[in-house]
């Protein structure tokens, strides 16, 4: 494994099943900082000036040099970063608690601790406990790949105890546990196990449907009850039937809304088609094999807005409405509305 960032393999190009393996032997290299280096002197802004070495020291713990590119780690944009006069750049990175820095500091952490992994964890069980966790997520996995084949559905309204609508998959799982006691009686943690391999079963289904074919991302803002961001991702894309199909791949919550890569303005504004930092710029550079295409319904959206301002009976409906909405709001809750 190369130590020179510049040097290394994309992480996603390593099969699979190694993959934390790599993680590993990376994190128990530590970063690359080749403090004997002669840095090589540039012009910026005026001045000759190179990568400051005592940032070695300051930012010891995850800083990384790429003599191969003259820059630091590539994680910060697609070619690195070398603007020397900018050490702010370095602390903006950093940012709070809940920065996409720190959390990834913290994965690294679990990571390293091999005792807490699943699979040492199940070394450590008794073989009865191996044999009814092998038999359960067994069990599970046929029933994803049964409702796969059907092209049923999986969940359902209410999955509680007493629900008379717990989906498909509960369902069949519960007919399994009544011909197998081992099934019955899914703990908590095996569930959570059963959904990631859900989900990794359903994507795989949906990537041989797709077949290399073309294909589109959406992704969209929500809310949930709790008031939480969270980020629903869906793929659409037509199949060998001429039938337009969409699939949700999942909904993840976004502990932070600052990201680079955030944006609104589907209509084409500028931060979504910057020329140099719009979040097209930012896919293109990733892939650049991808289309970028304005959402045209949002665009038809602004279009019949703009027109109904100028029709004075609909400017009349909508400002009425607005009033009235106003003055239901700001009525006591105790009181009546009346029609």
């Amino acid at each position: 494994l190369p130590a020179d960032p510049g040097l290394r393999r994309k992480l996603s190009e390593y099969h699979l099943n190694i993959r934390d393996e790599v993680r590993r032997a990376y994190l128990l290299k530590g970063p690359c900082q080749p403090i004997k280096h002669k840095f090589p002197q540039r012009d910026i802004g005026g001045a000759k000036r190179k990568f400051n070495e005592d940032w070695f020291t300051e930012y010891k713990d995850w800083l990384e040099y790429s003599i191969e590119k003259d820059a630091v780690g590539e994680s910060f944009v697609g070619k690195g970063f070398n603007s020397w006069s900018k050490q702010d750049r370095l602390d903006m990175h950093i940012g709070g608690p809940a920065s996409s820095h720190n959390l990834a500091l913290q994965k690294c952490k679990y990571l390293m601790k091999r005792e807490q992994h699943i699979d040492v964890v199940m070394h450590k069980r008794s073989d009865k406990a191996i044999c009814d966790y092998c038999t359960r997520l067994l069990a599970s996995i046929d029933c994803v790949r049964f409702l796969l084949c059907q092209g049923m559905s999986f969940r359902g309204h209410d999955e509680s105890e007493s629900s008379s609508n717990k989906g498909n998959f509960l369902k069949l799982l519960k007919f399994l546990a009544n011909h197998n006691e081992s099934i019955d009686n899914v703990h908590l943690l095996f569930r959570r196990i059963f959904q990631m391999l859900a989900a990794q079963e359903v994507v795989s289904t949906i990537i041989k449907d797709i077949d290399g074919d073309y294909f589109a991302i959406l992704i969209d803002e929500s809310r949930d009850i709790s008031i939480k961001e969270q980020m629903a991702v869906a793929v659409r894309y037509v199949n060998k039937r001429g039938e337009n199909i969409g699939r949700v791949i999942g909904i993840v919550q976004v502990s932070d809304t600052t990201t680079l890569m955030r944006g609104q303005g589907y209509d084409g504004a500028s931060n979504m088609r910057g020329e140099f930092n719009g979040l097209k710029t930012l896919i293109m550079k990733e892939n650049n094999s991808a289309f970028y295409v304005n959402c045209f319904a949002h665009q038809l959206q602004l279009t019949l807005v703009a027109i109904a301002k100028n029709h004075d009976e609909v400017a009349s409906l909508f400002y009425f409405i607005g009033t009235l909405t106003g003055v239901v709001e700001a009525s006591c809750p105790s009181g009546y509305a009346t029609w």
